[in-house]
């Protein structure tokens, strides 16, 4: 029983002690207590860089898009069977290429 009263005697005490230095303006800070720094402001390219490479970025798309269109193959009634692309494997190959050649133009357009 004296154990108990001695320890609601210390929370008072420390209760009583962290109350006083937080009304007269003191700061209290444990050890494990961290500040972060602020972030560091990346800068950012000027507009009229950042529209040039936007209008490269959509030029390869839109080639990309182009090139895609001239991939597809007329599906007509008189293929066997009907409704089928006679060359899958073609036009799979057709269209990864044209999204190669358009990754390889994206990495030419750059910000400076």
């Amino acid at each position: 029983m004296r154990a108990w009263i001695a320890v609601w005697i210390c929370l008072a005490g420390i209760t009583l002690v962290v109350s006083d230095a937080r009304a007269g303006g003191d700061l209290i800070e444990l050890a494990q207590t961290q500040t972060t720094p602020p972030p560091v402001p990346i800068p950012l390219p000027n507009q009229q860089s950042f529209t040039n490479y936007n209008n490269c970025v959509m030029g390869c798309d839109t080639r990309a898009g182009l090139c895609q269109g001239g991939c597809t193959v007329p599906v007509s009634a008189a293929t066997p069977p009907a409704g089928t692309r006679p060359d899958v494997g073609g036009l799979s190959q057709c269209i990864l290429n044209c999204t190669s050649q358009s990754l390889t133009c994206k990495q030419s357009c750059t910000v400076r």
